[in-house]
């Protein structure tokens, strides 16, 4: 038998998200002021020739929609899911199996203000984590970043 709270969490959550957040969102947004690296050099006290800093750099660069995430964790599933449900054609990078895991964090941390995963680039600029990107695209922004950022997308069929 199930207990009453594991049926009754899971749907306040989903309802809250699914309903209720969106239109929070349209008369309060606290994301909308959050400072967002802009890619435009090295932040303050990085060495340009810093080697998880031009590893970060070619990869935002090469893919127009870029996330560095770990196997394990909810965040960087929830956005995965919901770049796949846009249908963008993106990258996975998993650092959790890199030796510099913890340098690549902190370079997170001194390009983007947090260290944690994922850590989700469109068109080369951070625009957050799980949670952004899942507002976003409840906001109907995300679709617009992307193919502004020239991202393609998979063919329905």
């Amino acid at each position: 038998m199930v207990c009453v709270p594991c049926i009754v969490i899971p749907f306040v959550l989903w309802f809250f998200h699914k309903y209720l957040q969106p239109f929070i969102l349209k008369f309060w947004n606290p994301w909308e002021k959050k400072s967002i690296a802009t890619g435009d050099g090295p932040p303050k006290g990085v060495e340009p020739e810093n080697t998880e800093y031009l590893y970060i750099q070619q990869k935002t660069k090469d893919h127009p929609v870029m996330v560095f995430g770990k196997t394990t964790c909810s965040y960087c599933k929830m956005a995965k899911k919901v770049l796949d449900e846009t249908g963008v054609n993106y990258e996975f990078e998993t650092i959790d199996n890199k030796d510099d895991c913890a340098a690549l964090q902190d370079m997170f941390l001194k390009m983007t203000g947090e260290r944690t995963v994922p850590r989700v680039y469109v068109g080369g600029k951070c625009i957050g984590g799980g949670t952004d990107v899942f507002t976003l695209h409840n906001q109907g922004k995300l679709v617009e970043m992307m193919k502004e950022a020239g991202a393609t997308f998979k063919k329905e069929d």
